[in-house]
């Protein structure tokens, strides 16, 4: 097994992360672009894309994650 530094690990962790978080906001635009329209994933882009983890407060279960975007994003 190769030697891996502390600082290493440390790199390849947050790049791991970076990845899981642009996956998350590629996911819920994509739902969000599917049940609301092009024009509200466009409007809350940015706001997605620069959140820590977008999806982490949302549930796996598909109405839940819709029904909780909706009550961010005051849709309902």
């Amino acid at each position: 097994m190769p030697y891996v530094t502390t600082v290493e690990q440390a790199g390849i962790e947050k790049g791991l992360q970076q990845g899981v978080q642009q996956g998350e906001a590629r996911t819920l635009l994509r739902l969000l672009d599917r049940r609301f329209g092009p024009e509200a994933a466009q409007r809350h882009r940015e706001r997605i894309e620069t959140a820590e983890s977008p999806m982490r407060p949302c549930a796996c279960d598909a109405r839940q994650l819709i029904a909780a975007i909706r009550d961010a994003l005051g849709l309902r």
